[in-house]
């Protein structure tokens, strides 16, 4: 055997074993990326509802002083506030009951005003579990918590946090 040809099946060899173990490389990248995020996305809502179950009491506590829902002062400064508090926040709103935005401060993901008037999201209105679920809308999770008054629900708290 000369040795061109072993060189070029030496080549073909070292480019087959490169390219499984790239292709392994990645497929481990993706399914360790995907386990971390399924890991840490409950976490962050945790994180996220423990800090705006503090903005959510300032929106009943104004409603209990007969401050209109609609009419609130101050309500982007509170978002503000809660930002320092949370970093990775990088969205937060409040829509009515029926999923319209009243107030908001950052950049909403695409698709956010549809998303808090889809059905699924009014119906956790009336479930008042501790730790709600973050669901992903574009390139954030958002959190939605119920703002319910004795009387009635009333609205809700969205607070995103970047994928990134």
């Amino acid at each position: 055997m000369n040795q061109s040809y072993l060189r070029s099946i030496y080549l073909r060899l070292a480019g087959v074993v490169m390219l499984v173990v790239v292709l392994a490389l990645a497929a481990s990248a993706y399914l360790s990326h995907r386990a971390f995020e399924r890991a840490l996305a409950p976490e962050m809502a945790k994180k996220v509802a423990s800090g705006g179950a503090s903005a959510r009491l300032l929106v009943l506590k104004a409603m209990e002083l007969n401050i209109g829902f609609r009419e609130m002062y101050g309500v982007e400064q509170t978002f503000d506030e809660l930002k320092g508090s949370i970093p990775e926040i990088s969205y937060v709103a409040v829509t009515d009951a029926q999923g319209a935005i009243l107030y908001q401060r950052f950049a909403a993901p695409a698709g956010a005003a549809e998303h808090f008037r889809s059905p699924a999201v009014l119906a956790t209105m009336t479930n008042l579990e501790r730790s709600p679920p973050a669901v992903r809308v574009d390139k954030q999770y958002v959190v939605s918590m119920p703002i319910v008054t004795p009387q009635q629900p009333v609205g809700m708290l969205h607070i995103g946090i970047s994928v990134d």
